[in-house]
């Protein structure tokens, strides 16, 4: 089972309809948090770990994966596309983290990990990872959270907290302008970074 939770700030909250209209279509179980507005967009972002750590918590111990999407994302088909890529997988913590090939064939995609899709197993090294991430971001608030996040889950082994991560198949992350060749997307993000960034500052 997979829950789903964003959250949403004024500003966001036309962009948050079509993902929870399509939760909705899908019948998927969506938490939207709102959240006050720091002012500033890269701020408002870092609020995203507490939102993550606060919704595993939530469901630590039901045997559900929390599955963070960003507001401006849109579900184009079912969850069990997903639920069965995880299936067999190990992990306590799963999202795209482009390669050099990925890089090769998609030159505009330059974070170093696309947290607009984050996929958290059921387990205590991930929640511990969230809390980490947590901590990060309010140490470094005025960092992008997914470089944060990349920090986080690239430290070396005796440092961390949790174990393990897998890449997460680009269809549950996809930007349809930015990763042209992703065939039979199932999650695909809208970029709201592009109006809302220049807008918040």
């Amino acid at each position: 089972m997979i829950r789903c939770v964003t959250f949403v700030t004024p500003e966001y909250q036309d962009w948050v309809v079509p993902l929870a209209e399509s939760c909705a279509a899908f019948g998927v179980d969506l938490r939207i948090v709102q959240k006050a507005s720091t002012g500033s967009w890269v701020r408002n972002c870092a609020m995203k770990a507490a939102v993550v750590r606060e919704a595993l918590q939530a469901n630590l111990g039901t045997g559900a994966m929390t599955l963070w999407l960003d507001a401006d994302a849109v579900l184009l088909d079912r969850l069990e596309y997903l639920e069965a890529w995880a299936k067999g997988r190990v992990f306590d913590v799963a999202a795209l983290m482009p390669t050099s090939s990925d890089r090769n064939r998609w030159p505009h995609v330059g974070s170093r990990l696309c947290s607009g899709t984050i996929l958290w197993a059921d387990t205590s090294s991930a929640y511990l990872a969230a809390c980490e991430w947590e901590e990060a971001c309010r140490a470094k608030p005025d960092e992008l959270d997914q470089e944060v996040l990349y920090e986080v889950l690239n430290k070396e082994p005796e440092k961390r907290a949790f174990g393990l991560f897998a890449y997460l198949d680009p269809r549950f992350c996809h930007i349809p302008d930015l990763m042209p060749d992703v065939t039979n997307p199932v999650i695909s993000h809208r970029q709201a970074s592009r109006t809302m960034r220049p807008m918040l500052g």
